[in-house]
């Protein structure tokens, strides 16, 4: 269903099936398409929402309703990298011009990527190098007082700085630490299932 401003009308037609436990929010288009193609509701009774990079105010709507008004867990799929972190944080806790608006954020929590799964589950030659616009990025989360606030979320900035390198999520595509064979799940529906079993989620 796309995402359009007819759903901020109070007869917008949509509903979400009580059986539903997760709202899984992915950064990318391309990653939504592959876990829509992989059909990862049957395997987890979730929704999956994106908003194509950084979301506009529609579908970050879209997403605090659902958490305010669902028995639910809102989840964040995201690069390992300072614009991957920056979008979690703008459904979380808003944009620079629309922040703390209590319609446009949510009670989401960060699944991933973090820094701990890319060195578990990630072949080092799938990561990249940090830019100067990352390293520029990484300095700006470092001087925002939501990210001081949290010692996670420094944690996470703090060691792509020392790493100098970022990691986006298609790299699980390659990873030989996803045992594949034995579940039958390809890699992404394979990693959202799990974390989601052991309750892996940064709340922030």
């Amino acid at each position: 269903m796309p995402i359009t401003s007819s759903l901020y009308l109070d007869d917008a037609d949509y509903e979400i099936d009580d059986a539903v436990q997760y709202i899984i929010v992915v950064e990318k288009e391309g990653i939504f398409n592959r876990l829509t193609e992989d059909k990862l509701w049957e395997r987890l009774p979730c929704v999956i929402v994106t908003g194509k990079g950084f979301p506009d105010a529609v579908t970050r709507w879209f997403v605090s309703n659902l958490s305010r008004t669902t028995n639910t867990t809102v989840i964040a799929l995201c690069d390992w990298n300072p614009f991957g972190l920056s979008i979690y944080l703008t459904y979380r806790i808003g944009s620079v011009s629309m922040a703390y608006d209590s319609d446009l954020t949510a009670d989401i929590k960060w699944m991933g990527l973090r820094g701990d799964h890319v060195k578990e589950l990630v072949d080092e030659s799938a990561l990249q190098d940090l830019s100067p616009v990352d390293v520029a990025k990484c300095k700006s989360l470092l001087g925002n007082e939501f990210v001081n606030s949290k010692d996670l979320l420094l944690e996470e900035v703090n060691t792509m700085l020392v790493m100098e390198k970022k990691c986006e999520l298609e790299a699980l595509l390659t990873s030989k630490r996803l045992d594949l064979n034995s579940s039958g799940l390809s890699c992404f529906v394979e990693f959202v299932v799990n974390r989601c079993m052991l309750q892996d989620f940064v709340t922030a």
